[in-house]
């Protein structure tokens, strides 16, 4: 939208500001709704929103047990993979 609008900043307002909601609210339906939404999006100005996700992901091991994450996981191989990486990097430290 903030490229559409074209308003500098309103693009990397509005990911700052969803990230912290996904951070404070990931054990919600809408956690798992825009992880989702977002899965389906190639688009390398998502990365930083991406990552954070899986970040989430790799750190609430009862998301594991959702259904729709478990579904995520299995269908989207960038997700996979990224939480894959995050765990990955968790058993290293």
């Amino acid at each position: 939208m903030g490229r559409f609008l074209e308003v500098v900043g309103l693009e990397s307002l509005a990911f700052a500001k969803l990230m912290r909601a996904c951070k404070r609210f990931w054990d919600t339906e809408e956690f798992v709704s825009i992880s989702q939404l977002i899965s389906k999006f190639d688009e390398d100005h998502l990365l930083p929103l991406k990552d954070c996700i899986f970040d989430i992901i790799s750190q609430h091991d009862t998301l594991f047990e959702k259904k729709d994450i478990h579904e995520l996981l299995r269908n989207r191989s960038e997700f996979a993979y990224g939480v894959l990486m995050k765990e990955r990097a968790k058993n290293r430290r």
